[in-house]
C-alpha cells in the first residue's frame, strides 16, 4: 500500500514523500497560495501545488512503477485519485483550462426546496466558514464548475498514462480497467454544493467504464441499474473465481459479455453518518 488521505491533507506516504524530500512545499496546497487572488467563490482557487509534485501525478506515478514491476503472476490495482472533489483547486495547467464564461449553470426552480427535508434547506442556508450558497454568484459558481472540469482532465491524464502503460508492457488485452467513483458532486444542482448527504441523481448516479480488449465488447453502452456492490461478484466471475456464500451484490458478468439483459430492478442507496453540520446525524434511504 502507498497511502494518500486527500485530497489535499500531507498524512501517509505521500505527506512523508513531501516532508522529507520538498518541505518547502509543505503550505503550497493552501488558499494563502493561490496564484492568483481568490475571487470568494466557495472551496475555490488557482492551487499554487506544482503539478510534477502533486498528489493525482504521484499517485499516478506508484500505479505505473507497480505496473513496470509485475511479472507473469495476476495482479489487482487499485488506484484512487483524490479529484474532482472539494476544494475545487486545480494546479496549473488545469486551473486555467476551462473559461468560467463558457460554463452553463444548472437550472434551479424557485420551490426547489419545497417540500424537502430540513437538512437540505439547513444546508442551502448555512452560514459556514464561505458563508450561505443562497449568498453565492453566478460568476463565482462558473468559476467552480470550470475548476471541477479542471480537475477531471487531471484524472482523465494520469488515467491515460496508465492505459498508455498497459499498452507498453504487452498487456492491455488480458487486463480488465474498471474507471467509477464513491460518489458524485451536486455542483449546484438544486442550489447545492458538494457531496451531501442528499440523494439526488447528481450524487449517487456514479461513473462505471469497464474494458477487457479479450472478452467485452467496446463501445457497448447497457442500459439499466449496476451497483457498486455488484463489482465484487461481477469481477470474481469474469476471472473464474467462485464467490462466498453472502457475497453481497449481483454477478453482472454475463450481462457485460452481452448474453444477457440487466436483471436488477432496484438499488439500494444508504447513508448513515453523524455530521458537525446537522444536530442528530443522518439516517438517508433510497
Amino acid at each position: 500500500v502507498d497511502l494518500f488521505v486527500g485530497p489535499s491533507k500531507l498524512i501517509g506516504h505521500y505527506g512523508q514523500y513531501i516532508k522529507h524530500d520538498h518541505p518547502d512545499l509543505i503550505d503550497r496546497y493552501d488558499r494563502k497560495f493561490a496564484l492568483k487572488p481568490p475571487t470568494g467563490a466557495p472551496h475555490s482557487w488557482k492551487c499554487g501545488f506544482p503539478i510534477e509534485h502533486h498528489s493525482c501525478t504521484w499517485i499516478g506515478d506508484r500505479a505505473i512503477d507497480f505496473l513496470k514491476q509485475a511479472d507473469d503472476r495476476p495482479f489487482f490495482l487499485q488506484c484512487s485519485f483524490p479529484f474532482p472533489h472539494f476544494p475545487f483547486a486545480p494546479p496549473d495547467p488545469y486551473c486555467y483550462q476551462y473559461e468560467p464564461d463558457e460554463m452553463v449553470l444548472p437550472r434551479e426552480s424557485e420551490g426547489d426546496l419545497a417540500g424537502k427535508p430540513p437538512h437540505v434547506a439547513q444546508a442551502f442556508h448555512s452560514k459556514g466558514a464561505e458563508g450561505p450558497l443562497s449568498d453565492v454568484t453566478d460568476e463565482q459558481k462558473r468559476e467552480v464548475i470550470a475548476h471541477t472540469y479542471g480537475m477531471i482532465a487531471l484524472v482523465d491524464d494520469q488515467v491515460g498514462r496508465l492505459l498508455n502503460e498497459l499498452d507498453e508492457l504487452g498487456i492491455s488485452e488480458n487486463t480488465i480497467v474498471i474507471f467509477c467513483s464513491d460518489h458524485g458532486e451536486l455542483l449546484f444542482d438544486h442550489g447545492l454544493l458538494k457531496k451531501g448527504p442528499f440523494l439526488y441523481e447528481g450524487l449517487v448516479r456514479v461513473p462505471l467504464l469497464m474494458r477487457w480488449p479479450r472478452r467485452l465488447d467496446a463501445g457497448r453502452r447497457i442500459e439499466g441499474l449496476f451497483s457498486l456492490s455488484d463489482l465484487t461478484p461481477t469481477l470474481l466471475s469474469l476471472i473464474g473465481v467462485e464467490g462466498w456464500p453472502g457475497i453481497e451484490g449481483m454477478d453482472q458478468s454475463n450481462v457485460l459479455q452481452g448474453d444477457d439483459a440487466i436483471e436488477r430492478t432496484a438499488a439500494l442507496i444508504e447513508y448513515y453518518g453523524g455530521r458537525e453540520t446537522f444536530d442528530d446525524g443522518q439516517r438517508l434511504r433510497a
